[in-house]
């Protein structure tokens, strides 16, 4: 089992049908999926493969493994070298400050213990499907690590779009 379940180039994630991917995510994952975690892929691969469509030139990666806590970001990003973190609440309506401090957690975690990250811009984004639009600012602090920004399943590529208007980076590889 690699570091992800599922990653690769998001034009080759755009062309996979839904079934193919959803299939490698449960392959990947060592416990007995459970219906409501496999409703959660297909919501977050449906919701990406509309959100992405342009951004081709990027690599996702599905349930990847952030270094010292073993725990699993929903999805990354990485778009012209910047590394976004996306966590998916499925259904959820609200902005809640434990998702925020949980992807914070996985940024600072994939900072200082991944070594390909550490000299990065990392993007963590909460993802609650069904909340109304907030405004994002995009704040950097000085390690790299933006203020955490907050989507819904109909803004995504927005914020992306956003981001990268403001920021820029050399590029990196999935596998780094």
């Amino acid at each position: 089992m690699g570091r992800a379940y599922y990653s690769g180039s998001i034009s080759s994630f755009l062309m996979a049908e839904e079934d193919h991917i959803l299939g490698q995510l449960m392959i990947e994952d060592s416990f007995r999926t459970e219906d409501i975690q496999k409703n959660a892929w297909r919501a977050e691969i449906q919701i990406l493969k509309e959100q992405l469509a342009s951004f081709p030139d990027g690599e996702i990666a599905f349930e990847f493994t952030i270094p010292r806590m073993g725990h699993r970001v929903d999805a990354v990003l990485i778009i012209q070298g910047i590394i976004f973190l996306l966590e998916f609440k499925v259904g959820d309506d609200t902005y809640a400050k434990s998702t925020k401090d949980q992807v914070m957690d996985y940024a600072l975690d994939l900072k200082y213990f991944h070594e390909a990250s550490r000299d990065r811009t990392i993007v963590p984004i909460i993802v609650p499907t069904e909340a109304a639009d907030q405004a994002n600012t995009l704040a950097l602090m000085e390690d790299g690590i933006a203020q955490v920004l907050c989507c819904n399943r109909h803004n995504i590529g927005g914020v992306l779009r956003q981001v990268l208007s403001q920021m820029h980076a050399a590029p990196l590889p999935m596998d780094a």
